[in-house]
């Protein structure tokens, strides 16, 4: 059972039942990685049990091969070649590179056609699914023949599911199909879903895991899975990071990667700010020489998104992801830059993260945090990112009220204070 899905789950299973009744139709799943998209399409061919499935993807080292995909999608259906016209029967020959075709026309309308006339005469015998996934790697070509032939499906016995990720800005997201959005399961369904994986987890520590996690289900069954003993049971902090799990965290980090240097700098110290305040990261990449364009790209990337005065990454792991894997001196170059634009407190915590070695001068800018936030009631200071973590031995030996306690001292709230301050932002 899909947790927390019950409206997609009916939206998938109605289209599946209107293609197999003859009112055919086309859906475009889109949401981040890990959000559930491919699980939906899973559930469609189950609930398709009785239907043609035919099931194709986009890949990325495929982006830019002409109708790479339409050869998997039309592959199976070749064998209705014969009703077609010779016009597009030719065009889906020389498209798909099945033999020389002298006679195809040079115009893409007959392929989209001939694709479209081969979808609807298979259908006549039996009634078809076609199931794309991955859609943000379309090739150009093939997502303007599934396109072309999404917004003709009423009346036949097809229906299209095709998946996308979010911000992908794949060929096929003005293409006018019926968009259904996943977002983030809420709370009641991610606590299910992470008492089911690790029932021995302490509250805290489940508490924690849906703050990290974001609904994203992928993100806790990998969050939850991966925990130690000691980390089920509050005794260690979390390490978002290594403990993440491969799959979802190398997804995010091809994102990055993708992006210009330029660009991946302004991400890091986005990264590196304590809250979302939009205005001191803007004056620190100015500081750095960074052009005013880095973020906005990011945001067109689907790293990030810019609000009037706010900033958002467009996942808590996108944001963990962006710090820790760039190296330390880029991070303290970014906690560097930000100090100079924060208030008291968050410019000490900003100057100790940027620090090599032990620094008096900041020690005590520390301890005068450490004091203020006493008197607001605060039982710990936020751990300091692996960057500089030791502004001055004396900190933790003078830092009033019991503040940076080692964890023998006390039970975890995992993660700790820094990663819920600093990685859920």
């Amino acid at each position: 059972m899909l947790l927390g899905r019950g409206p997609e789950l009916e939206r998938v299973s109605r289209l599946v039942t209107e293609a197999r009744q003859g009112n055919g139709g086309a859906l475009h799943i889109v949401g981040e990685p890990g959000i559930g998209k491919t699980s939906l399409l899973a559930r469609a061919i189950d609930d398709g049990d009785d239907l043609r499935v035919i099931m194709a993807g986009g890949i990325e080292a495929e982006a830019n091969l002409p109708y790479a995909c339409l050869g998997e999608t039309a592959a199976p259906l070749l064998d209705g070649l014969g009703s077609l016209s010779n016009a597009q029967a030719d065009a889906i020959r020389a498209a798909l590179a099945l033999g020389p075709s002298p006679g195809a026309p040079s115009d893409r309308f007959a392929t989209c056609a001939a694709f479209l006339n081969l979808l609807s005469g298979a259908a006549k015998l039996e009634p078809l699914l076609i199931v794309i996934d991955d859609a943000q790697w379309l090739d150009s070509p093939s997502a303007e023949c599934l396109g072309y032939a999404a917004r003709r499906l009423a009346d036949t016995r097809v229906g299209l599911l095709v998946a996308a990720r979010t911000g992908g800005n794949g060929p096929l997201l003005g293409s006018g199909l019926e968009r259904l959005q996943l977002s983030g399961l809420g709370s009641d369904d991610s606590r299910a879903l992470v008492e089911a994986s690790v029932p021995e987890a302490v509250s805290n520590v489940v508490a924690a895991l849906l703050e990290i996690a974001a609904g994203n289900p992928l993100a806790l069954r990998e969050l939850s899975a991966r925990l130690s003993e000691d980390q089920r049971l509050g005794l260690v902090p979390i390490d978002v990071v290594k403990t993440g799990g491969v799959a979802l965290l190398e997804t995010f980090e091809a994102q990055l990667v993708a992006l210009g240097p330029e660009d991946r700098e302004a991400v890091v110290v986005a990264s590196a700010a304590l809250d979302r305040g939009l205005a001191p990261v803007i004056a620190a990449c100015r500081d750095l020489g960074l052009e005013g364009g880095a973020l906005e790209r990011a945001e067109a990337a689907g790293v990030l998104s810019i609000g009037s005065d706010r900033l958002s990454f467009a996942h808590p792991l996108v944001k963990a992801v962006a710090y820790e894997q760039t190296t330390p001196a880029e991070r303290r170059r970014a906690h560097r830059a930000l100090a100079e634009h924060c208030e008291a407190d968050a410019r000490a915590w900003h100057l100790a993260a940027a620090s090599v070695g032990p620094d008096d001068a900041v020690a005590e800018l520390l301890e005068g945090a450490a004091r203020r936030a006493a008197a607001r009631g605060a039982t710990a200071l936020p751990t300091m990112p692996s960057s500089g973590q030791r502004a001055s031995p004396r900190t933790q030996a003078r830092a009033p009220g019991g503040f940076m306690q080692q964890p023998s001292q006390r039970h975890w709230a995992a993660p700790t204070i820094a990663v819920r301050h600093f990685w859920s932002r």
